[in-house]
């Protein structure tokens, strides 16, 4: 069986699914066989990629993405016109001058509410075993080991969403039970594919993700996530965090900077060996526990800030990187995998302070210290936390409520509300 996480550009011996893709690569040149498509690249472009080979030209450093591979084979295949622009989600977009959420934006947005959402893979009990994971304590969420029956290897790890509901019930009968603040049960699926689709080019090494429904051997289908399962050492709790590649720590800091990630800590950092002698790379899994609602600030948590590398200046690259992130075009993205309106509006509001923080050369300590709630005084708001509810307050967006029937996303109250924060953030910036 083949497996459905598996990445577009990993070698198969299958002739009869062999096609070919030139991967843009600034070290070498070469052909790479390639499998058909996973489901995650079939949810995100519909149009069939596997009938005919796919040639990307090897003439620049800068990674291809998997939507400009998609978009080049249309265009040679005639389905799109050479006015049609090639662009990536993550790549440099501006945005209309008279209105920070518009344009084409706005044009998807409509089509949306019209859409039904893709409920991803769907496995049967003939073809994968459920294993429950032994690491996983009883009161989290339920996590399995997805293992293909034919080989016995583990293909992914599953998480149901409805084991979330399971947890709710602990926590009502007292057993200990820590539910974040502004996290809303059931959601968790929903979050750990939006963090897999937000880390654009795999710059923090997010596993592949994607919903999936799963029968087990009582015929009962149970709705998840399905992360691609990713060999690991140990977790980042059992080594010192002085040996961790610098801009693989950057790069992963930056992304829990941007969902607002109410829990990373070091058993949910995985440790892989690094290109370099006596290196490691970390892997972030687990986030489901972020992307909260805006309106509910207050437990964000990163193991990170203590360690050494979050006080030191983010390279040129990082920069550049975090510079081409445009948060209002990825609006439609979430939308379209569920995401709760007000868990988006978190991810563009921490995306937009992130960028104006880096710009104005604060460290990831820096960002961090004025995102988290000081340990001493929990109850004072952080810096960021009065930043939102002060632009809140000076718009009159306190009482505002999005509204699935319209498209709320482009009304004038967004749109002074995020006029005010990035104002106010300037404002503290400068300070």
């Amino acid at each position: 069986m083949t497996n459905p996480l598996s990445h577009a550009s990993r070698p198969t011996c299958t002739d009869r699914y062999h096609h070919l893709i030139m991967v843009a690569n600034p070290f070498a040149k070469r052909i790479i066989p390639a499998l058909p498509p996973s489901f995650i690249d079939r949810v995100m472009f519909p149009t069939d990629l596997s009938s005919k080979h796919v040639v990307v030209a090897d003439d620049t450093s800068e990674t291809t993405t998997y939507k400009e591979r998609h978009q080049l084979y249309l265009f040679q295949q005639g389905k799109i016109n050479e006015d049609y622009p090639i662009k990536a989600i993550q790549k440099n977009e501006k945005s209309p001058k008279t209105n920070l959420i518009g344009g084409d934006v706005a044009d998807e947005l409509e089509s949306i509410y019209r859409t039904p959402r893709d409920k991803g893979q769907r496995l049967t009990n003939d073809v994968v075993e459920l294993i429950r994971d032994p690491s996983s304590p009883l009161t989290a969420q339920g996590t399995y080991f997805v293992k293909d029956r034919a080989t016995g290897h583990k293909m992914g790890v599953f998480k149901p969403s409805a084991e979330e509901a399971l947890m709710q019930s602990r926590r009502k009968m007292s057993i200990s039970c820590v539910i974040k603040r502004g996290i809303v049960v059931g959601d968790a699926a929903i979050k750990e594919k939006a963090a897999f689709l937000l880390d654009f080019d795999g710059f923090a090494g997010v596993p592949r993700t994607d919903f999936a429904v799963i029968d087990d051997s009582n015929a009962v289908e149970h709705f998840g996530s399905l992360q691609e399962f990713c060999e690991h050492m140990c977790t980042s709790e059992d080594l010192g965090p002085s040996k961790y590649d610098l801009e693989n720590v950057h790069a992963i800091a930056l992304l829990d900077l941007r969902l607002f990630n109410l829990d990373r800590h070091e058993g949910n950092l995985l440790v892989r060996v690094g290109a370099e002698p006596d290196t490691y790379r970390l892997v972030p899994i687990d986030h489901g526990f972020s992307l909260p609602s805006f309106r509910t600030l207050s437990d964000a948590m990163f193991c990170w800030t203590a360690w050494r590398q979050a006080k030191m200046p983010l390279s040129p690259s990082t920069r550049e990187y975090l510079c081409r992130i445009k948060p209002v075009n990825d609006i439609v993205a979430l939308k379209r995998i569920g995401l709760r309106d007000e868990s988006t509006m978190t991810y563009v509001l921490c995306s937009r302070y992130v960028q104006q923080c880096a710009e104005a050369g604060m460290t990831l300590y820096g960002m961090a210290s004025s995102m988290q709630r000081d340990l001493n005084d929990n109850e004072s708001m952080s810096t960021f936390e009065t930043i939102v509810q002060r632009s809140s307050t000076e718009s009159n967006f306190n009482d505002f409520v999005f509204d699935d029937r319209q498209n709320s996303w482009t009304c004038d109250a967004v749109q002074r509300f995020l006029e005010t924060f990035d104002r106010n953030v300037q404002l503290t910036c400068r300070n």
